[in-house]
């Protein structure tokens, strides 16, 4: 874990989730969060998490944005006490209008030769997500297989149920 980006929603977490993409870095965002540690998260919503859940949870990520980290990022530094967020010489108040250079300063990354990302505006997320993040694309797909192999169960018990009247 390299970076904790404790922001809420609807302040940039996705232009950032795709800066940090951009820069090398993993990233979990929500869609990775409950889909690999789906059940991992329920129970730490109820329950609690302890540091050595989120250790091994995150050992293999670099960034984690947006919920439901957001709400345990002080638990996840205990974990990953190098990663950059707070205390303040670890800090980077960030707008995101001020493009990649600071952000890039921050990390000790080069600037790309692309335009910063600004993702998710006017709440985008889930037409931006259909068409471009994996985890959506694929839920698609199974939901299409499924539909289809339903559609056609269906009409082969219709039809048996029809011969037999």
């Amino acid at each position: 874990m390299k970076i904790i980006l404790a922001s809420f929603h609807k302040n940039g977490t996705k232009s950032m989730n795709e800066a940090f993409q951009t820069l090398g870095y993993s990233v979990y965002d929500w869609f990775e969060h409950f889909w690999y540690h789906g059940n991992d998260w329920i129970r730490i919503l109820e329950v609690g998490g302890t540091v050595e859940d989120f250790r091994r949870m995150y050992k293999d990520i670099d960034v984690v944005v947006d919920s439901p980290t957001l709400l345990f990022w002080e638990q996840i530094l205990e974990a990953f006490p190098d990663a950059k967020k707070a205390p303040k010489n670890q800090l980077l108040v960030f707008d995101l209008k001020d493009g990649w250079a600071p952000l890039c300063e921050f990390l000790g990354k080069e600037i790309p030769d692309k335009p910063f990302p600004f993702n998710n505006k006017s709440a985008s997320l889930f037409s931006d997500a259909i068409k471009h993040h994996p985890i959506m694309r694929r839920m698609i797909k199974e939901t299409i297989f499924s539909m289809g192999t339903l559609t056609i169960l269906g009409i082969y018990c219709g039809y048996k149920i029809w011969k037999k009247i």
